[in-house]
């Protein structure tokens, strides 16, 4: 524990010193297509802006002969109206936002953003917010249907959705996600990684619809109604990640097979940590849940799944088995809690060699399942005790934790500059240096006054 603890503060300092690297100064630059400043702005050739603050007040689109990057760029859509204006990237196009860029909302009203399929799409070290305002296809957020798509160390906050994708092979690594509808969505898409990610405080962390053979990992998920919710998704891993105080579930598969549920955490979710309904042939092992209402609950003809290796312990509810869920194999698994298990379905809760270790169980015969006929034929007893939360946690739980803290820091307080950038006024529309360290809405031109220049 103590060289976890060492770990841990490492970890932390690195983050500060990487957050803090002074950089050396720079100046605006626009090179290429020169914004609009009334009507839209069309992309068709290379095209880099950096170190500037761009009001649009029209529709941004990179054809298929466009190239254009965002570098230490904040771009406010200046909608008159939900929709009324969208960053399109087209087929053929590019589209690059990296180095603290910032794209958001002028005002109350939210703005559109595509990345068509063929397109190349990267974000990296950068903000998004304001986008999307309904559940149709194009109005949820930002929409990408192009592949092997890039996004890093970035965060999605305030906006219909955080992501939409349509596609495969796409990359979502260190982002956080907050205050969203989904934190990501996929739909109709393979092949696709999330890792070590935060989604905090959006109606789901994640949702995959129709959608196969992706993964998910250490990644923590906190404070939503549900986690992740797989709707008709099958061959999906999600591995060692962390829910904690989810409103409702950690994790529900509904209508969804042959997924694989391992080394993840689950603490203190109000109804249950797993929940699966019409969901057959999906594995949960090596899992722990602690101080939630129920452990794992299968409802309604989820069939042939496996439950291994989990410690299920200080829950209302270990495992329930209800509405015709039968053939479901439950085996070298703990389970220390107020009720340990009810099946009132037919299901087998030894293998060949192994059962359970149950907390209520000091005796020598087999151990009778409440609810029906079900028996574990060989268990074990357990020294019963308090189980402490972290003995629960996975060797990289206290790593998520602290880069969890480090994105929530970032995501409500600002990127924090250090380097010296010139920003324009758009008051005014005089040019303002900036020496020193400052948050980036929290500025005040010195020509005319105004003040939080870069909201």
């Amino acid at each position: 524990m103590r060289k976890m603890s060492k770990i841990v503060i490492m970890v932390c300092i690195t983050a500060m010193i990487l957050i803090n690297l002074p950089n050396y100064e720079v100046g605006a630059e626009i090179s290429g297509t020169v914004p609009s400043e009334a009507g839209d702005t069309l992309i068709g050739n290379v095209t880099v802006w950096k170190d500037e603050v761009i009001t649009l007040n029209g529709n941004l689109t990179v054809n298929e002969t466009g190239n254009l990057t965002l570098d230490n760029v904040t771009l406010l859509m200046n909608c008159t109206k939900n929709g009324s204006y969208h960053i399109e990237v087209q087929a053929g196009g590019e589209m690059y936002i990296l180095n603290n860029s910032n794209i958001r909302s002028a005002n109350e009203y939210r703005y559109l953003f595509w990345v068509k399929n063929d397109s190349n799409f990267e974000m990296r070290d950068s903000e998004l917010s304001g986008c999307g305002f309904d559940s149709d296809y194009y109005n949820q957020g930002l929409v990408i249907e192009a592949s092997n798509v890039v996004i890093e160390n970035s965060a999605f906050s305030n906006n219909y959705n955080g992501i939409i994708l349509s596609s495969s092979n796409n990359s979502i690594t260190n982002c956080m996600f907050y205050n969203n509808h989904y934190g990501i969505y996929l739909h109709n898409s393979s092949g696709n990684i999330v890792k070590n990610c935060v989604f905090s405080n959006n109606n789901e962390g994640i949702h995959l619809f129709s959608s196969s053979n992706n993964e998910i990992s250490n990644c923590y998920v906190s404070k939503n109604p549900i986690g992740i919710h797989l709707s008709s998704s099958d061959n999906n891993k999600i591995a060692d990640c962390v829910f904690d105080k989810n409103d409702y579930y950690g994790i529900i598969l509904f209508s969804s097979h042959n997924n694989n549920i391992t080394g993840c955490v689950f603490c203190k979710n109000n109804y249950a940590s797993i929940y699966l309904s019409y969901s057959s042939k999906n594995t949960i092992s090596s899992c722990t849940s602690l101080k939630s209402v129920t452990g794992i609950h299968f409802s309604y003809y989820s069939n042939n799944n496996i439950v291994k290796g989990c410690n299920i312990s200080d829950n209302v509810n270990g495992i329930n088995i209800t509405s015709s869920s039968n053939s479901n194999f439950i085996y070298n698994n703990t389970l220390d809690n107020v009720n340990n298990a009810y099946d009132e379905c037919t299901n087998y809760w030894n293998s060949s060699s192994n059962g359970n270790y149950w907390s209520d169980y000091n005796g020598t015969d087999e151990y009778s399942i409440p609810g029906g006929n079900n028996k574990d034929s060989y268990p074990s007893g357990i020294f019963k005790k308090e189980t402490k939360i972290e003995e629960g946690m996975p060797i990289m739980y206290p790593v998520i934790i602290c880069i969890a803290i480090i994105l929530v820091c970032i995501m409500l307080y600002g990127v924090i500059e250090t380097k010296t950038i010139i920003i324009r006024c758009p008051a005014c529309g005089k040019t303002i240096r900036v020496k020193k360290k400052v948050r980036p809405f929290n500025l005040e031109c010195k020509h005319c006054g105004r003040k939080g220049v870069l909201r």
